[in-house]
């Protein structure tokens, strides 16, 4: 999980984390993600707040809010994490605003 390739060069996750995904991601005959999945990789860290939440499809942003009011954006895809696109940081000013009106809408991982 590309994920976990972030965190072992030394970032560590909130307690809070909230992680928002494809309605995608958790449908289908083999769903990728799964709360059983998700609960056992809070487990795993010590994130006792944590939570996961499915978005409409249609929006592909990814990117990663984190402290000090700042955006990690990922240009690549989060399945191919070892292709050879940028990553940049930038101020939160707007992909915070963004965020928090999509996780208002987004149901429940069940």
């Amino acid at each position: 999980m590309a994920l976990l390739d972030i965190l072992a060069l030394g970032p560590t996750a909130s307690n809070s984390i909230r992680f928002l995904a494809s309605e995608k991601l958790a449908t289908g005959s083999k769903p990728q993600l799964t709360k059983t999945f998700v609960e056992q990789w809070f487990r795993e860290r010590g994130v006792t707040a944590g939570e996961a939440r499915l978005m409409p499809d249609g929006e592909h942003r990814r990117f990663i809010l984190i402290s000090g009011g700042q955006s990690l954006l990922l240009d690549m895809s989060l399945n191919s994490i070892a292709k050879n696109e940028a990553i940049r940081l930038e101020s939160d000013t707007r992909d915070r605003p963004f965020f928090e009106s999509v996780w208002g809408v987004a149901r429940q991982l069940t």
